[in-house]
């Protein structure tokens, strides 16, 4: 959530100032928010997998 938030924020400040850092901490941020949701799901999926196997 920090990482969306980061994200629009920097957008906010580069519509008003049209400079190109906070276009940059924009795309970090929304690249974070990517990759940490790409995380969350890899880890659920294999939690999900562990779990199935100890119920079989």
């Amino acid at each position: 959530m920090a990482f969306v938030i980061l994200a629009y924020a920097a957008g906010e400040d580069y519509v008003t100032t049209l400079r190109n850092s906070a276009l940059t901490l924009m795309s970090v941020g929304w690249l974070g928010a990517i990759v940490s949701y790409g995380a969350g799901c890899y880890r659920g999926r294999k939690q999900e997998r562990a779990d199935d196997l100890v119920r079989s």
